[in-house]
């Protein structure tokens, strides 16, 4: 359908990509019985599409809830393809904003999820089977705003912060709940009721290896909770690669909270309540950091500067999440 929709919007090219070749080329050939004076290929591989500036549409059921760890393409064909992309268009609507969503958000691309796609589609039955029915604008329009949450509520997400320490997972998750109205869950704060001490004593007297065993426990009960959230996760949860599976098999998104270490360093201080962290030990710091660094960035579906302050960074995740502003 996406393909005869852009072919009747008169899109000047349209190359399409399926699973297998010969779904791609069948589909081409409808369009083109359609349209025959319209500009219609197939390609065997996303990584074939030539230029740039494309409306990427996508059709497939990758990344609906409660897979939302899935994408239609390898990763990396995924920034590939977001390189040559002027703008896309995700059919999933549940999640509200989906991985790919994300994904090409953080590259700087716009895009969409589905979620206006199926209002409008249910309005346009209603008045198909229903002409009788009046539906007042003010009530549409309230009926369409309020569909984000109703998502959430319906479908349990979690919405999973990561980042170094001192980029403000729990001061941003705090202000994301507040716009959101989704609960905030804090895996140090949980760990530390379950250990019945704070995270400097579990390091302190039980070691690194302990802790990150209970911190996989408690990551895990978390991510079996019942209803959506947010959850601020510690610096070393996400590098994990068991973590990592967890959150990937879990209805959850990760957002990645890029603050740069001067800015981590004018807010810490000194840490003495951070157990890996040692102000006299520059050169460490900066290894960690930059080891760090490479892996959030590999396992976020959002990635955003977080050097900014806190109520703007929070106002500009939840209209990503789909709170906060209209649904197109």
């Amino acid at each position: 359908m996406l393909a005869f929709a852009a072919a009747g919007e008169r899109a000047s090219r349209i190359v399409i990509w399926a699973r297998r070749t010969e779904q791609a080329k069948s589909l081409a050939d409808d369009v083109l019985q359609v349209w025959p004076d319209r500009r219609v290929e197939y390609i065997a591989d996303p990584d074939e599409l030539p230029g740039r500036n494309w409306v990427v549409l996508h059709g497939t059921p990758a990344g609906m809830w409660p897979n939302t760890g899935t994408l239609p393409l390898p990763e990396k064909s995924i920034h590939l393809l977001l390189t040559k992309a002027a703008e896309l268009y995700d059919t999933v609507y549940n999640p509200v904003a989906t991985r790919l969503v994300l994904l090409a958000r953080s590259a700087g691309v716009p895009a969409q999820g589905g979620l206006g796609m199926l209002f409008g589609q249910a309005v346009a039955a209603q008045r198909l089977w229903n002409p009788q029915a009046e539906f007042e604008d003010e009530f549409l329009i309230q009926v369409r705003d309020s569909l984000a949450a109703a998502v959430y509520t319906q479908f349990p997400l979690s919405i999973v912060l990561t980042g170094f320490m001192g980029s403000g997972k729990s001061t941003v998750g705090a202000l994301l709940s507040e716009y959101t109205g989704l609960p905030l869950v804090d895996l140090d704060s949980e760990i530390e009721k379950t250990a019945g001490k704070s995270i400097s004593d579990v390091f302190a007297q039980d070691g690194e290896a302990a802790f990150r065993d209970l911190e996989h426990d408690m990551l895990a009960a978390c991510l079996r909770r019942g209803d959506s959230q947010i959850l601020a996760t510690g610096g070393g949860a996400l590098t994990a690669e068991r973590n990592i599976d967890l959150v990937r098999s879990s209805p959850a998104l990760t957002i990645y909270l890029n603050a740069t270490l001067p800015e981590i360093r004018r807010r810490i201080g000194r840490g003495q309540s951070r157990p890996l962290w040692r102000d006299d030990q520059s050169e460490e710091l900066q290894k960690l950091y930059d080891r760090r660094q490479g892996i959030y960035s590999s396992v976020a579906d959002r990635s955003i500067s977080a050097d900014q302050d806190p109520e703007q960074l929070a106002a500009a995740l939840a209209a990503d999440l789909g709170f906060g502003g209209k649904i197109k």
